[in-house]
């Protein structure tokens, strides 16, 4: 095929090519991250589920914690008893 300088075929061609593209310009910033923001998302979210794990921990902790003391109450007021001392309902009324 023959290039003719002023063929309407490259007229439409170099009009499509200069027009600009209007609506990727305004959405290309919002995909575009830099290595410093991905880095900086990888802390916030490392954080994140750090202090989300150690609340999990020590609600698990805090639990059997406190069915320990449980226990150790229990055996000291049983302790007591055997020994015939008075036990005083320690549950509030």
């Amino acid at each position: 095929m023959r290039r003719v300088a002023g063929s309407a075929k490259t007229a439409m061609l170099n009009r499509f090519v200069s027009t600009p593209f209007y609506y990727f310009d305004a959405i290309q910033p919002m995909f575009r991250f830099t290595i410093r923001d991905v880095l900086w998302l990888t802390v916030v979210v490392g954080l994140a589920v750090t202090l989300w794990q150690e609340h999990r921990r020590f609600r698990v902790v805090n639990a059997a914690l406190q069915e320990q003391q449980a226990i150790r109450r229990v055996a000291e007021l049983r302790a007591k008893e055997l020994r015939g001392q008075v036990i005083i309902d320690p549950s509030p009324q």
